[in-house]
């Protein structure tokens, strides 16, 4: 083991300790927090320049044009006096442009003369100030570019809150008349609204910036930027703004709906809860969980959790091999880039941005009053010679209790967020501070988050750029009620609970012989139940997890077109917490000895990466761009818990109090090194080539398959930009776009090719010594063959921008197929083993998506509007011979009693499938039961008929047709949790000062396995457990006597005939189309504003959750994964509903 620890840091390229690591990355960061003097740069005599600028005094642009382009400016300080800061981005723009942008709400104007700008003030044509300040209407003039100083033809120029507007001319000239105190509004589709005030000017130029949704949108793809137009893979974008409007409280909920290709679920709505995010499909029987790169860190699980929504700029998702081979063997299920915001040159701006809101529970499960449940617990009770209370004949001498309105509650939700951005042209820097915090619908539930951000970028000379990025935060999760795994989802034992109790406390409510207001008057009636309220009041739980994630890097152009980076990235998890279980005794529920458990888990990851870039220009026609890189990862985790019993008072919760003590723990590090390249070739700006390479060696695999190759190849072609197509004025862009490439999967169990022990659970007697002696035998065989699971996965699409950008569509068809998949193969007895891993699995995806948009962005109403939709069809190909896998049955769901094995994956069908009988409605007679097929000795009219498919297998191993009986061979496929197709639609409008947004998301043809309503439909499971509640639906509706209903079973609690198991009677269409988010919001005018000191305020309201349009019963259509399988998706255990919410925000910039 040691020669293995030593081979695998040779294959990091290093053996460098913790310590020093750290302080390597400690002492860069600190060189950086202290760089804070510009360095002087040699000037040249030029006539264009970069400028950043955010409220800034005519002086530092002086300057920053002086250090660019050799300018010298002369002029007086108390000139200077009269000058009012400016706000600019401008990208190697002529220096006239510039500074008619800065002097045109001036009372300076410039001329230049050689290399020198003489600064001097206006001249009143009038001499007569008095006459130029009464003078109103004036005509105003004007020129409006772009940032190269390009005239703008067609842009619209309008007098704001007015119905003055005209257009600009082939040059970008305008003329309109207006007041000196207006102000004028430009746009133009694919640029961004610019607002300028005309105050004394009589003339008002224009240099407008680009949209996002423009072609030369910068997009940020693996170890690099690219422009859009020249994308040849399949990405999409996520702008932070969209998510911001949603107020999630994680992360990667926000991507919901708003990207094509990506799946987003929540596994419940507890607070802080787990979201699962699927990227085209199910690709493999372990881990399906996109890699997630924040600001240049890859990590894993949870990623997205403990980030500050508030603090991202963009993210994008990147889908097919051609995007996400550069990333190799993490990248199988898609990577999703994060990029936080940073800092930009010009004077500090102050963000505030804040929001208050009320959560609701969305509905209620209608459950039977204690008068019904009373009625049907008697007529139950005396058929079947079950014990029955003598107060339950007269329901009407004891209250009747709602337990959800006991358990459910309206609930506060809070954000605030405040952060600090600015910069000169050396240094830029970043600084947010957010804290969150949501109690939970459901009692005993709150989640909060703490958190930090500081990013920093500085030029060293012309040559040399440094950065870090650093984020903290500290998550509080509390969640005593629900644990979303089978038995103990939040509202399954709640709508159990019998109406006719009432919730008690332990306020001196208790009710009975000390039943705590809960249990049964009489310990006749058992019941093994717990009390939620009790629950509530008594056990204690808590669960933090600190993090600290940082990169930092260093860029040295060493010619004009190469580039070397490094990056060093540290990212620190530490979840800790406890669990506190009193003693108690509450009627038939005691315990009598108080439990304690503590635990504490550590993650510790380390990245080094080193690249290369080369960008040239070869003439008009070619460009060029080479990439090569290294990458070194290693993470450690550690985990250690304890628990102690029998305490000797309720208030001692410490480990070393309890009388019976015992831990556990255990460390495992693993670790990945990569080399990569990528080349990106341009012909004309119409063709376009794009290769990818990676080669990692992981930890994870046997000696035979350590390292792993992954290629891609990727091809577009702009036809828009072709000549035959040069008259096609209505076609902005349209570009055909194809790609092939490999990635692998390698998040499997750690050493899973070695052989494992495992101590015996029998004892052994050696030769005539009494002496009882333990052992251990191997449980694994080893496999030093075991290798990446490797995806080959093709894509081919289209992208379309047309009349100017107005429309734009995106289109794709991908097909994806995982080999290689890591199954546990059954092995004969002889082996000494029952199972072995290995590399025997296919399963195939393929889809199509679309997206399309449409935006208006003339006059003062200006709207847009963008849909995406996604279709999937999975498949699995092989399972390596070894025959179906069944699962789910670790979650024990009691009420499908011993058939817990309801889901299947088999070849030739989808990934956790829905497992059971089918149904024929419900026996009439006992004639009819006599003319089925068998069921059982103990069917009586009333019962479920199931159908009757297959029988014994032949001896070839084929199913016979059916034999009569009912039983274990008549189950089958009875639904799919994998919907057919997902989509999103957002719509934006705005009006003068007020905006206006609404986001649609749905899921269409999936199926939900509603173990819920097999609860509501059953008075009682079986006699340990006694009489539950039903719903009101059950109670009027179920089958009573011949012809009463032809769905709904008999009340029993025998159920000799398994009425309960799993069936398609318990199987819904689970398709939904939701309001997620609808928000409407007022930007306070620039008179007020300005009075107040403030660059801009905005309040808004929001509803999230509002409305839901499904077929389902359930009380959620949007049900995730349990326990974080794969193969347990679509199941309703009565889960955590998702919350209506309505929120109430300020927005406020200084």
């Amino acid at each position: 083991m040691q020669m293995y620890k030593k081979k695998l840091a040779c294959l990091i390229c290093a053996d460098y300790s913790v310590l020093f690591r750290l302080f390597i990355m400690l002492k860069v960061t600190l060189l950086l927090l202290a760089l804070t003097v510009s360095q002087a740069g040699a000037s040249v005599f030029a006539q264009n320049a970069t400028i950043k600028a955010n409220n800034v005094s005519l002086k530092d642009v002086f300057a920053a044009l002086r250090q660019q382009t050799g300018y010298h400016f002369l002029y007086l300080e108390e000139d200077l006096k009269l000058a009012k800061p400016v706000s600019l981005r401008s990208i190697n723009t002529p220096i006239e442009t510039i500074l008619d942008y800065c002097f045109h709400e001036q009372e300076l104007t410039y001329k230049i003369r050689e290399n020198r700008v003489l600064i001097e003030r206006k001249v009143d044509p009038h001499g007569d100030k008095l006459k130029n300040a009464i003078e109103l209407q004036r005509e105003i003039t004007g020129r409006v570019t772009d940032q190269a100083g390009m005239p703008l033809e067609g842009a619209t120029v309008k007098v704001k809150g007015t119905t003055v507007v005209t257009k600009t001319n082939k040059e970008g000239n305008y003329r309109v008349t207006a007041e000196r105190e207006d102000v004028l509004v430009f746009t133009i589709v694919g640029y961004e609204l610019l607002e300028l005030s005309i105050n004394n000017s009589s003339t008002v130029n224009a240099i407008m910036q680009e949209s996002v949704s423009n072609l030369n949108e910068v997009v940020v793809v693996g170890y690099g930027t690219m422009k859009r137009s020249d994308l040849t893979g399949s990405i999409a974008t996520v702008d932070g703004k969209d998510i911001e409007k949603q107020a999630v409280t994680t992360l990667d909920q926000g991507l919901q709906g708003l990207a094509s290709g990506v799946q987003v679920s929540q596994n419940s709505g507890v607070p802080g809860g787990g979201v699962s995010v699927r990227i085209r499909g199910i690709s493999s029987l372990g881990n399906n969980d996109p890699l997630y790169v924040i600001d240049g860190f890859p990590t894993s699980r949870n990623a997205l959790q403990n980030l500050n929504p508030n603090d991202v700029e963009s993210i994008e998702v990147l889908k097919d091999a051609s995007a996400t081979a550069i990333y190799g063997t993490r990248a199988t299920n898609g990577v999703v880039i994060v990029s936080t915001k940073r800092g930009a040159a010009g004077g500090t701006i102050i963000n505030f941005d804040s929001y208050w809101g009320i959560q609701q529970r969305p509905n209620e499960y209608e459950m039977a009053s204690a008068g019904a449940f009373a009625d049907l617990a008697v007529q139950v009770g005396d058929a079947e010679g079950e014990v029955v209370l003598d107060e339950w004949r007269n329901p009407g001498s004891f209250p009747s209790i709602n337990w959800q309105d006991e358990i459910f509650r309206k609930a506060l939700q809070q954000s605030y967020n405040l952060s600090l951005t600015g910069g000169n042209d050396q240094t830029q820097s970043s600084l947010s501070f957010g804290y969150f915090n949501q109690n939970g619908i459901v009692k005993a539930s709150n989640f909060k988050r703490y958190s930090i951000r500081a990013n920093i970028d500085h030029r060293i000379g012309t040559k040399v750029k440094v950065g870090t990025s650093m984020a903290a935060s500290l998550s509080q999760k509390i969640q005593l009620l629900n644990s979303e795994t089978a038995n103990e989802g939040s509202l399954k034992q709640i709508i159990e609970l019998q109406p006719i109790l009432t919730a008690g406390g332990t306020n001196g409510s208790v009710k009975l012989n000390g039943n705590y207001g809960y249990w049964p008057f009489s310990d006749a009636v058992p019941n093994t139940m717990d009390n939620p309220i009790a629950r509530i009041e008594t056990f204690d739980q808590d669960n933090k997890v600190n993090r600290i994630i940082n990169t930092t890097f260093a860029e040295w152009k060493i010619l004009p077109a190469l580039t070397y980076k490094i990056n060093l990235g540290i990212d620190y998890i530490q979840n800790n917490g406890f669990s506190f279980t009193p003693s108690y005794n509450r009627g038939r529920s005691s315990n009598t000895a108080a439990i304690y458990s503590q635990y504490q888990n550590v993650r510790t990851d380390y990245l080094i990466e080193n690249t290369l870039t080369y960008e040239k220009q070869f003439g008009q026609a070619h460009d060029l761009t080479l990439l090569a890189g290294q990458s070194g990862q290693e993470w450690t985790y550690r985990w250690l818990s304890g628990n102690a019993s029998d305490f000797v008072s309720n208030e001692l919760r410490n480990l070393q109090d309890g009388i019976f003590r015992n831990a556990a723990g255990s460390q495992v590090t693993q670790s990945i090194a990569s080399y990569f390249a990528r080349v990106n070739y341009k012909l004309l700006d119409t063709y376009i080539l794009t290769g990818t390479i990676r080669r990692d060696g992981s930890s994870n695999f046997g000696p035979n398959n350590k390292f792993g190759t992954f290629p891609s190849a990727s091809l577009a072609w702009r036809v828009s930009e072709e000549s035959f197509l040069s008259g096609a004025k209505w076609l902005h862009d349209f570009k055909i776009r194809g790609s092939w490439g490999q990635t692998g999967n390698q998040d499997i169990n750690p050493f899973s090719y070695l052989v494992t022990w495992s101590a015996i659970n029998n004892s052994y007697i050696f030769g005539n010594d009494p002496t009882v002696n333990l052992g251990i035998a191997p449980t694994g065989l080893s496999n030093p063959d075991l290798k990446w699971e490797t995806s080959t996965q093709s894509d081919i699409g289209f992208d379309a921008s047309l009349f100017d950008g107005r429309i734009t569509l995106v289109a794709d068809y991908y097909n994806r197929k995982s080999e290689d998949i890591l199954l546990n193969i059954p092995l004969p007895s002889t082996s000494g083993t029952t199972s072995a891993f290995r590399n025997a699995g296919t399963i195939q995806n393929n889809g199509f998506e679309v997206t399309l948009g449409y935006q208006d962005v003339d006059g003062d109403f200006q709207w847009s509007v963008n849909a995406n939709v996604t279709t999937v069809n999975n498949k699995v190909m092989s399972l390596g011979g070894g025959g179906a896998i069944f699962n789910a049955s670790t979650l024990a769901i009691p009420a499908f009693g011993q058939f817990d094995n309801f889901t299947i994956t088999k070849e030739g069908g989808e990934i956790g499938a829905f497992y059971g009988w089918k149904t024929d409605g419900i026996f009439q007679n006992q004639q009819e039961v006599a003319n089925h097929a068998f069921q059982s000795g103990q069917t009586v009219a009333g019962d479920r008929r199931f159908i009757d498919i297959a029988g014994p297998l032949d001896e070839n191993g084929n199913p016979t047709g059916p034999d009569g009986v009912i039983n274990d061979l008549d189950r089958t496929i009875i639904g799919s949790p994998i919907p057919d197709a997902f989509m999103g639609i957002n719509f934006e409008a705005s009006y003068k000062n007020f905006d206006f947004s609404v986001f649609f998301n749905g899921s269409f043809g999936n199926d939900i396995l509603n173990y819920s309503k097999n609860v509501l439909e059953n008075i009682g499971f079986d006699k340990s457990v006694g009489f539950t509640n039903i719903s009101t639906n059950y109670y009027q509706n179920r089958w009573h006597g011949e012809g009463t209903s032809n769905t709904m079973a008999r009340a029993t609690v025998d159920d000799f005939n398994q009425n309960g198991r799993v069936s398609d009677h318990f199987v819904e269409d689970g398709s939904f189309i939701r309001l997620k988010n609808i928000q409407i919001g007022y930007t306070l005018p620039q008179h007020i504003t300005h009075n107040l000191r403030i660059k801009r305020a905005r309040i808004y309201i929001s509803g999230q959750n509002l409305l839901t349009f499904t077929g389902y019963s359930g009380l959620d259509p949007e049900i995730g994964s349990l326990g974080n399988e794969i193969t347990t998706t679509g199941i309703d255990v009565g889960s955590y509903p998702l919350p209506k919410i309505i929120l109430c925000g300020l927005n406020v910039t200084f």
